[in-house]
């Protein structure tokens, strides 16, 4: 339900913009000397979401827009599916708990903490309903503490859990013309394996080249699929290979991930 493309979106903020200092988290001081108010920041976050991802038509849920007013950077989403959007409107207090979870952490949480607001929305393609989630700085105090770690057998069960869920979700979609696919996903103890296969050495050195970016990525969206289980010890561990199986980059999402 919680599309690659939107986990693209929603971690641009950090990754394209990519100045917040992890130290700055009084919401008083600037973080960044480019910017005077959290209304400056807040315009260069929104015109770098608009500007660096395409707005499509041919998704059940796809970006439309990303602007600014004052503080609050807005992000629009339409969304053209009927039963994608029955099942967001089901699923909204979990989408709002992740979303909050994402943002109000390290790095992303000092801009937070500096005034600026995050709003998503995803409406409709008639206009008649819409789902909006806001993140700000009483969203992050108001989070619930993260739940009590598991023991190492509710972990297994658990990783085995994530594991066929994620090979039902996407053992359907593999293409041949895709740069690069997911091939699997295995569990052991408390750990999922999720093996990609890249297409070929070119693909796999710009992989490496954006290393940064698709892990901002895939945390988006693995701390919105599977943050709480994170939370309580589960550790995904992403595998990019090539065809003959050598390696091009391996990364690891945790508890301290999300």
């Amino acid at each position: 339900m919680y599309s690659l493309r939107r986990a693209i979106v929603t971690v641009s903020a950090t990754l394209l913009l990519g100045a917040v200092p992890a130290a700055a988290q009084v919401a008083q001081t600037p973080i960044d000397p480019r910017f005077k108010t959290p209304a400056e920041m807040a315009g260069a976050i929104a015109h770098t979401i608009d500007a660096s991802f395409p707005k499509t038509k041919d998704g059940p849920i796809n970006f439309q827009a990303a602007t600014s007013r004052e503080n609050v950077v807005e992000i629009v989403y339409a969304v053209t599916d009927a039963a994608a959007f029955a099942r967001l409107k089901a699923s909204a207090d979990k989408i709002k708990l992740g979303t909050a979870s994402y943002f109000c952490k390290g790095e992303r949480l000092s801009y937070i903490n500096a005034g600026v607001v995050i709003r998503t929305v995803e409406a409709a393609s008639d206009g008649h309903d819409r789902v909006e989630i806001t993140v700000d700085r009483s969203a992050c105090e108001n989070l619930a503490p993260p739940p009590k770690l598991a023991d190492p057998q509710t972990l297994s069960a658990i990783a085995r859990t994530v594991a066929q869920a994620e090979n039902e979700e996407n053992g359907s979609k593999r293409s041949a013309d895709s740069p690069f696919y997911f091939e699997a996903a295995t569990a052991h103890e408390g750990i999922v394996e999720m093996r990609f296969m890249v297409a070929d050495a070119d693909v796999g050195q710009h992989i490496s080249a954006k290393r940064l970016q698709l892990v901002g990525v895939l945390q988006g969206n693995s701390c919105y699929k599977h943050g709480d289980d994170l939370r309580r010890g589960l550790s995904l561990h992403y595998v990019f290979n090539l065809k003959d199986n050598s390696p091009v980059i391996d990364f690891t999402f945790d508890k301290s991930s999300c």
